[in-house]
């Protein structure tokens, strides 16, 4: 997962994490969440939005990242889980942005 621009992000900052975040971190997804995106909008086949609970450690909650290319794989509990195409990330949609 890409950070949309690190340059602006200068020390590390607690972001309140979103009631939609932590209902999807309590659900069962059967594999590994690497992410949980917030406040998301696609563009192409990418996401675009809030990360939280990032678990490499490069971005920390609430930064604005882009997924790498990504299919929707499950839905669950009105939340989407996203697997990157040709590899094993997982990412758990939590909300979009309405237009």
């Amino acid at each position: 997962m890409k950070r949309a621009d690190a340059r602006t992000q200068t020390s590390r900052v607690m972001a309140p994490i979103p009631e939609a975040v932590v209902r999807a971190r309590e659900l069962n997804w059967g594999v590994f969440v690497d992410a949980f995106i917030d406040g998301a909008a696609r563009v192409g086949d990418r996401f675009t939005g809030h990360v939280y609970f990032d678990g490499s450690g490069a971005s920390n909650d609430g930064m604005v990242v882009v997924t790498p290319p990504v299919d929707i794989v499950k839905s669950l509990d009105g939340f989407k889980l996203l697997r990157s195409q040709g590899a094993e990330d997982y990412y758990v949609l939590c909300s979009l942005m309405e237009a």
